[in-house]
């Protein structure tokens, strides 16, 4: 069991570090990842299919779903896709949070989650196929295709 100790930050200052809290704090944020993806599940499975129709190999792409707002999100936002402050504002207005979702390289992602999350890139990095990043509360949470919902299709059959 990993207990607590005392450490200084970047300014000098003494600081308490509770591994077992910032456990459960990383928990709770990589379950909310989870419900996260699954409330993306149709646009996940859309750009999976996307990857595979464009012949893309897997090894090299990740699915991302990054919550613009969130601590870490926002940097990795503006990389991937600079100069949208005015379509997130957008989004903001009517209420919603936004995301930026889509295809980016596997090892840039790979990079991220391996400085906000270490466990999350070694499940990364032993992912065969499709993976999916989540990057929101706080986190970076991966999952492999199969751990993404099955969308439901709609229509007259």
């Amino acid at each position: 069991m990993d207990l607590p100790y005392v450490t200084t930050d970047a300014a000098g200052d003494l600081v308490l570090v509770d591994p077992a809290a910032a456990g459960m704090i990383r928990a709770a944020g990589e379950h909310n990842c989870r419900i996260r993806l699954e409330q993306q599940a149709e646009r996940v499975r859309y750009f999976a299919q996307r990857l595979q129709d464009r012949g893309d190999d897997p090894a090299q792409i990740a699915i991302v779903l990054i919550n613009v707002d969130d601590v870490h999100g926002r940097d990795i936002a503006d990389q991937l896709m600079p100069g949208q402050d005015a379509m997130w504002q957008r989004f903001r207005e009517q209420g919603q949070t936004p995301f930026a979702r889509g295809l980016a390289g596997r090892e840039g992602i790979f990079r991220c989650v391996e400085c906000l999350n270490p466990e999350q890139a070694i499940k990364m990095q032993a992912l065969p196929g499709i993976v999916v990043v989540v990057i929101d509360h706080g986190t970076a949470a991966v999952f492999g295709i199969d751990e993404v919902p099955e969308v439901p299709t709609t229509g007259v059959l």
